[in-house]
């Protein structure tokens, strides 16, 4: 197991680049689409280990979630969530067609703890849930939301992201409780 990998290393390996807004002390939010070499053909386990960063991820098709020593198996669409203090990774990534995730870390959470709060967010508990085509396509919805406010210009577009992490999490609470 790797150890605590950091969200500056996640930047400077994953993706070449390092936002400027990590390095202040508002916290750091971002959302991605899960691409090639992720995922698809010849992608490559994620190493199991921990992150500094809270992290939802969103897939569609097959893979192997690990989390705290137990892999979860996907079977056609899974969310998951994982804190800084629990090891997670991806096995069979190549089995998933497509997905989103998104990051933050608790700074940015600063003034509004709901969010990882929230139980799957916690030690010993399953942050694992097999999703229906239904959800998983509302909760890809949300995804894309997130994605286009933290690329759009407006000057509160963390704020806005944020609040949709939030939809997120609360459209979770509905659908755990069907």
């Amino acid at each position: 197991m790797r150890e605590l990998e950091t969200i500056q290393e996640f930047y400077e390996v994953r993706h070449k680049w390092i936002p400027n807004e990590i390095r202040n002390s508002l916290g750091h939010f971002n959302v991605f689409p899960l691409e090639h070499p992720n995922i698809g053909k010849d992608a490559k386990p994620l190493e199991y280990g921990r992150r500094e960063w809270y992290n939802i991820v969103l897939v569609f098709g097959g893979g192997i979630f690990q989390c705290s020593g137990k892999e979860y198996q996907v079977k056609n669409h899974a969310i998951a969530f994982s804190n800084p203090y629990t090891p997670f990774g991806w096995l069979e990534r190549d089995k998933i067609t497509k997905g989103y995730y998104c990051i933050f870390n608790e700074q940015f959470l600063k003034k509004d703890k709901r969010i990882i709060e929230f139980p799957p967010f916690k030690t010993n508990t399953i942050p694992f849930y097999e999703l229906t085509d239904e959800e998983a396509n509302a909760v890809e919805l949300l995804f894309k939301k997130m994605f286009d406010e933290v690329k759009s210009s407006y000057i509160y577009k963390y704020d806005a992201a944020k609040n949709v992490c939030g939809s997120q999490v609360a459209y979770h609470d509905e659908i755990s409780e069907l």
